[in-house]
């Protein structure tokens, strides 16, 4: 057994040296198993660069996998079913159902589940608690810190209360995805799958308690662990430093992954070092170059080189304006043939709070999107038009429902109006099925006699299509026939069925574009 890290700066081609080697040692020992684990949202990007090295773009026995997914294929091998798995969506509809129920218990919180994405903010705690193994029962302590402030205590006691009827509800119901490697670490040591396996890390900055519970299961079954690390080749790799150092999380990533080899007994080889100018990504030099090398570094360097604007730098109101700013931008790029398509990549730390509008932001400049993201038959627009229906109906038009609805995919207004009746909620505060029945009687600050004549038109428009539905749910008493043909006569009066057909018909004449460009 043995733990090898592959270290060196940003762009000096670490993942290609990690990928390049295990499809050579793959083609050399087509008997052994090759695992390169990487955050989900690389699984399909990297394993487009492995065929890609690959000879006759073929991997046979390598495979591509997150934490999630390589728990998945232990649990099929030893013949292991979960629980249904709690998704995202699930876990805010459990949270506000739980909020609801603890309301009278609560102190700080009480009242403040309707805000605004607040049941996300609160989902998303709860989930980091889960990874690091913080239980309900030990919160009351954390409250208690010395210097903490009574208001600090009172939160600390509201979200115990929450997160103890967020785990009671779910009890034997479901299983969340930071359970599941919970459950990947009681049952690894009885698979065989990885057992003198190789396995390589790729794209992590560190790891969390569950996945570092996994890693020295792993480590007591591999023959080999290889790790990329990204870290200024001028460091002291192994010498931890303080949180306010750049390469921080690097150096500690690096102290746990030798902590776990020293604990399995496993050999831990020499490093191997890449040069900074041994990558391809900065080889022409320039400010993104110097950038990398000198930025957040302690010490002082002038740039010289040429005046180009290559770095620009943007301030934008919210995650809607930046994704149309960016698509202007590449719009432009591409009409002045400086360049294509698939030359640009649009890259974000906060991907869950930009996709629910990338897609018809950039379908309303043209532009061909791919997003690096899982999806199932629940993340359909046409799920996500349903749920959001439903969910109006259920929170009486609520400005999230509102908005979910309206941001799902498939257009019930055009989304230049979805936008600015966004602005207006927000400005007036206008909600409920009342306040929706009749001309919104609010003028907000800004906000002009001709915007209200809009403003209207909007709700119009969109009360044509939901005052039906809604007339309709009301009067089903539960029938679920009569919901399913409100439903239905919902889809068909905004043209549902045509919009999908015209979309599936653009995208199939983007394909042959894209693969007539490909053979030019």
């Amino acid at each position: 057994m043995s733990l090898q890290f592959i270290l060196g700066n940003s762009g000096c081609g670490k993942s290609y040296y990690l990928y390049r080697h295990l499809v050579d040692e793959a083609q050399l020992h087509p008997e052994k198993v090759y695992m390169l684990l990487v955050p989900e949202q690389f699984t399909v990007q990297t394993e487009r660069e492995l065929v890609r090295l690959a000879p006759d773009s073929v991997i046979m026995n390598i495979e591509v996998l997150s934490f999630q997914r390589l728990a998945y294929r232990v649990f099929e091998e030893l013949g292991i079913s979960t629980l249904d798995v709690l998704e995202e969506t699930g876990k805010n509809l459990v949270l506000r159902r739980v909020s609801e129920q603890k309301d009278s218990e609560l102190t700080f919180l009480s009242g403040k589940m309707t805000k605004q994405g607040f049941i996300t903010e609160l989902r998303s705690l709860i989930s980091e608690l889960t990874q690091y193994r913080i239980s309900p029962d030990m919160l009351p302590d954390m409250g208690r810190v010395e210097g903490a402030s009574s208001g600090f205590v009172i939160k600390m006691k509201d979200l115990e209360i929450l997160y103890r009827g967020f785990r009671e509800y779910i009890k034997d119901r479901y299983i969340t995805a930071e359970e599941v490697l919970e459950l990947l670490e009681e049952v690894l040591p009885e698979s065989n799958l990885l057992s003198g396996a190789v396995i390589a890390f790729d794209g992590y900055t560190g790891f969390t308690p569950n996945q570092k519970a996994v890693l020295y299961r792993l480590f007591l079954k591999a023959d080999c662990i290889l790790s990329s690390v990204t870290i200024d080749e001028g460091e002291d790799f192994f010498q931890l430093g303080g949180e306010e150092e750049l390469f921080s999380m690097p150096k500690e990533m690096i102290d746990d992954l030798v902590s776990l080899a020293r604990k399995s007994g496993t050999e831990i080889m020499d490093p191997i070092i890449l040069p900074a100018k041994s990558g391809h990504r900065y080889i022409q030099g320039g400010k993104l170059s110097f950038l990398e090398q000198n930025l957040f570094r302690n010490r002082k360097v002038n740039f010289h080189g040429e005046s180009e604007d290559q770095i620009q730098i943007m301030s934008c109101m919210n995650p809607r304006a930046e994704l149309h700013r960016a698509a202007a931008s590449i719009r432009k790029l591409v009409q002045e043939g400086q360049l294509r398509y698939r030359d640009i990549a649009l890259v974000t730390p906060a991907l869950d709070e930009y996709k629910e509008y990338a897609a018809s932001i950039f379908r309303e400049y043209g532009i061909p999107l791919y997003l690096d993201v899982r999806t199932t038959p629940s993340d359909h627009p046409l799920m996500e038009l349903i749920r959001g229906l439903f969910e109006v109906q259920i929170r009486d038009y609520s400005y999230q429902s509102i908005m979910k609805l309206l941001r799902s995919g498939i257009p019930i207004l055009p989304m230049e109006d979805v936008d600015f009746l966004d602005n207006y909620l927000i400005a007036s505060g206008a909600r409920g099925y009342q306040a929706y029945s009749n001309p919104f009687p609010y003028k907000p600050r800004g906000f002009s006699e001709e915007d209200l004549l809009r403003i209207e038109q909007i709700r119009s428009e969109l009360m044509e299509n939901l005052t039906p539905f809604t007339e309709a749910v009301l009067h089903a008493n539960g029938d679920v026939r009569a919901l399913a043909t409100a439903l239905y006569y919902f889809l068909d009066r905004i043209e549902c069925e045509q919009y999908i057909h015209e979309r599936a018909d653009e995208l199939d004449d983007l394909n042959l574009e894209q693969i007539g460009r490909a053979h030019v």
